[in-house]
């Protein structure tokens, strides 16, 4: 053995690599499993997350549907009082007043007007809810449409007005409604139909047949059994002669 060779250590053996903005340095193998397991243990936080987020928006969504059927359910009592209100003053153009004493007829009248007074109040108490839940359901879907364009973003690269048509394409081919991209409040739905559009766009590109290019022929230069044409003012005074005195004895 030359004593001049080196022993390999086991430091040669050895690589450096960054794994979440720390380097570190051990053999090949183990940097590739500790790669390996940040990734699944990273994939396995994200997952955890997601389904406490989903958890959170359930409850919150469970939440908000039981505001909405009080809200409901308030509406609907007004709106029972105020039938009943328009049917006791219906009952007092039935009344003669004619024949009603002065006093009798005071009171039935303060009676109309107060039921008056209240059905005017509930009248607009209605039409201001109605309009506060108009605008809250505004809010709310303008709310969801920035939340659910915000995870899209976040889950699928390069999403925008380009990917979401093409995903929609590919939606109505597989017979998804016209309505489904535009359903930003549930973007997993979405995040999940991109999963399926990759998936599509990889087996297309493993079956699709790679395109033949024609190699150009191989032109062979040979040498020439016939005389060379060569241009004579191009050749040295030596290559001259010789060419002159072999033309002559071709001759």
């Amino acid at each position: 053995m030359n004593e001049d060779s080196e022993q390999a250590t086991p430091e040669d053996d050895e690589i450096e690599d960054e794994i979440e903005g720390v380097k570190v340095r051990g053999k090949k193998d183990q940097i590739e499993r500790l790669k390996n397991e940040r990734l699944m243990h990273a994939d396995y936080t994200r997952k955890t997350q997601d389904v406490a987020v989903d958890r959170r928006q359930l409850a919150a969504d469970r939440q908000q549907q039981e505001q909405i059927e009080q809200f409901k359910q308030q509406n609907f009592q007004m709106a029972s009082h105020l039938q009943n209100i328009d049917q006791r003053l219906a009952q007092f153009n039935g009344i003669d007043w004619s024949s009603l004493e002065t006093q009798q007829a005071i009171a039935l009248d303060n009676q109309r007007r107060q039921l008056q007074s209240e059905r005017e109040q509930l009248r607009s108490a209605l039409a201001q809810r109605h309009g506060q839940f108009t605008q809250w359901q505004q809010n709310e879907s303008a709310k969801k449409l920035s939340e659910g364009t915000r995870v899209l973003q976040r889950e699928i690269p390069g999403w925008g007005p380009e990917l979401a048509g093409e995903l929609s394409k590919f939606a109505l081919a597989r017979g998804y409604s016209e309505q489904f991209l535009a359903n930003l409040s549930e973007p997993r739905l979405i995040v999940d139909l991109y999963e399926h559009y990759k998936q599509s766009k990889t087996r297309e590109a493993a079956t699709k047949k790679p395109v033949v290019t024609q190699d150009k022929p191989v032109t062979r230069v040979e040498a020439s059994k016939g005389r060379a044409s060569v241009d004579p003012e191009k050749m040295s005074t030596d290559e001259w002669l010789r060419w002159r005195n072999k033309t002559k004895r071709v001759a």
